[in-house]
């Protein structure tokens, strides 16, 4: 029996873990749901599904997903992301998985895959926010955003999310050949929030209105996520953190890094820093 063609349905929000995901999410969220004000921060999982949720990796494997072997989850990975793609005509999901293959096949199928916005940012910057949201010490973050083999783990909520080290991930994502990807810096999102959301809207087909766009920046600015966590909390901070949003800022990671470190990080991923104006 013949299979349907897949759907590209898929709109990826993807980034290296504390790169601006959120930031996006929120702002288009802000964008694309009219609101009386700020869309709460828990609502983000309505404008977009994660590729990661565990119960429908549970759902798919019949609820023995923990027990199969790693070719099988990669299969299990495929019937979830083409689930998705089915359940509407564009479908925006968030992701901080590499763009390779593992067990064979593409953690990114590109056969449902409309298009993609990539957030990258200062590697320095994004190791502050990485190290405090993982509770590692700046050597440890290091090592990690280094090794080819980093992840996150299967928890309670989410399966394993492969990153790979930060200049694969950013490689993967920015040169795919197989589908169009918008790449976004964060320091131009806060340089220039007007003209660098703008191109997000027009990469995913959405129509920009001016009025709109303004007020959905504004309703996702760091002020006003930050004053959101203070009263009612967000469900993606982690156990041990005080706050998830930290500093929203640029440049810090020159100046609170230990030189060691910030040697290293320029060591291991100087070719890609200076390709997109870190260095």
């Amino acid at each position: 029996m013949r299979q349907p063609t897949p759907q590209k349905s898929l709109v990826w929000l993807a980034s290296y873990p504390k790169s601006g995901n959120t930031w996006l999410r929120a702002f288009l969220g802000n964008y694309l749901f009219e609101a009386d004000g700020p869309l709460p921060l828990d609502a983000l999982k309505r404008i977009s599904s994660g590729d990661s949720s565990l119960p429908h990796y549970q759902q798919v494997a019949g609820g023995r997903y923990t027990m199969l072997t790693a070719p099988q989850r990669a299969q299990v990975r495929q019937q979830v992301l083409h689930r998705i793609a089915g359940q509407a005509p564009v479908n925006l999901v968030k992701t901080h998985s590499v763009n390779a293959k593992r067990a064979g096949l593409p953690l990114i199928p590109p056969e449902v895959t409309k298009t993609a916005l990539y957030v990258i940012r200062d590697p320095l910057d994004m190791l502050v926010s990485y190290m405090d949201h993982l509770a590692q010490t700046p050597e440890q973050a290091a090592e990690s955003i280094a090794d080819p083999e980093n992840h996150v783990p299967t928890n309670a909520a989410t399966v394993k999310q492969i990153l790979g080290s930060w200049s694969a991930h950013v490689d993967g994502w920015t040169r795919a050949k197989a589908f169009k990807v918008e790449t976004l810096r964060y320091e131009d999102m806060r340089a220039d929030p007007e003209a660098t959301f703008s191109r997000a809207l027009k990469a995913i087909g959405a129509p920009i209105d001016k009025a709109h766009l303004l007020r959905a920046i504004d309703y996702a600015s760091f002020e006003t996520l930050s004053a959101m966590e203070a009263q009612n909390g967000f469900s993606e901070r982690a156990a041990h953190q005080d706050r998830f949003f930290r500093q929203g800022g640029s440049g810090h990671g020159k100046t609170t890094l230990p030189q060691a470190v910030i040697d290293k990080v320029i060591s291991d991923h100087g070719r890609t820093m200076r390709h997109f104006g870190y260095l």
